[in-house]
């Protein structure tokens, strides 16, 4: 369904993004770089079946460099779930540590954030339900009053 109106969302809490992905340095070595690329989907849909591990949403860009965006209810439950053992990340981490990389075929990275309200600000117009306002309500950007990112950000932070 896209929603026509300008719409932010709202999430009660704090939440975590994370960010996580793979550059693919090499594109003919395609044996080197396609499992770790696999994992991403593996991943996601376990997740998707373990909702209590905090997980909330994922988007997944696949390029040169592809990027899986997931939304996670806590820094503590994202970081329990990569340390899991019986999870699809560890064991996917753990093959690209112990391979020899040295080569510089597949280079990969993470990146996390903690969110808390007034501390972020979001706008969908003429989209789906994405990203945070795939899990969070979805209410109408105007309802603040504010035209501008940054005029909106300086009002919840005040």
């Amino acid at each position: 369904m896209i929603h026509r109106n300008r719409l932010t969302a709202k999430f009660t809490g704090n939440f975590v993004v994370f960010l996580i992905g793979m550059r693919v340095n090499e594109p003919l070595k395609i044996r080197t770089w396609l499992p770790f690329m696999q994992a991403m989907p593996k991943m996601i849909k376990e997740l998707k079946n373990q909702p209590e591990t905090g997980f909330l949403h994922a988007e997944i860009w696949y390029s040169r460099t592809s990027i899986m965006l997931q939304y996670w209810r806590s820094i503590e439950e994202l970081n329990a779930y990569l340390q899991n053992t019986q999870s699809t990340d560890l064991p996917a981490w753990s093959t690209f540590s112990q391979a020899d990389n040295s080569d510089g075929v597949v280079g990969v990275w993470q990146e996390a954030y903690i969110a808390s309200p007034g501390r972020y600000d979001t706008i969908y117009v003429n989209m789906p339900p994405f990203g945070l306002g795939a899990v969070a309500a979805l209410t109408p950007a105007t309802s603040l009053g504010h035209k501008y990112a940054a005029q909106r950000m300086q009002h919840k932070i005040k």
